[in-house]
């Protein structure tokens, strides 16, 4: 039975091919199909990276998106209550009014809530920044 099975083999090796050639081919192929099977965890773990981080991109877009909807609508709170006394200083007829409003609205708008980019990046991505 052994023999019959090693003759199928040899046969089945093409003419003009030893059977150390034949072994080195199937070794090669064997190797290529352990290949082929590692390349396609590989992709498979890289997918599941993708999808991970896709929705860790999105989660991070709407936080991003919220906080600063919320701020910039707090900021035009603030904003429109500096015009509403300037505006009233203007009403009034009271100079010291409008220039403290000006002087207020000017120093409130030249700080930006994220001037420190860095630190506010840090936060963003620790989870600690003040809730929305």
């Amino acid at each position: 039975m052994e023999n019959e099975k090693e003759n199928k083999l040899l046969k089945a090796i093409p003419d003009g091919i030893t059977v150390s050639q034949a072994v080195d081919i199937f070794t090669s192929l064997v190797d290529l199909a352990k290949e082929q099977t590692r390349a396609k965890v590989r992709i498979r773990e890289i997918s599941a990276m993708e999808n991970i981080m896709i929705t860790k991109i999105i989660t991070d877009h709407d936080r991003f998106n919220k906080l600063l909807m919320a701020t910039f609508a707090e900021r035009s709170k603030t904003i429109e209550k500096h015009f509403q006394v300037i505006d009233k200083g203007i009403k009034d007829d009271d100079r010291d009014l409008i220039l403290g409003g000006l002087k207020c609205l000017a120093d409130f708008v030249k700080d930006s809530p994220y001037g420190n980019f860095d630190k506010f990046s840090a936060q963003f991505d620790a989870g600690t920044l003040p809730p929305i």
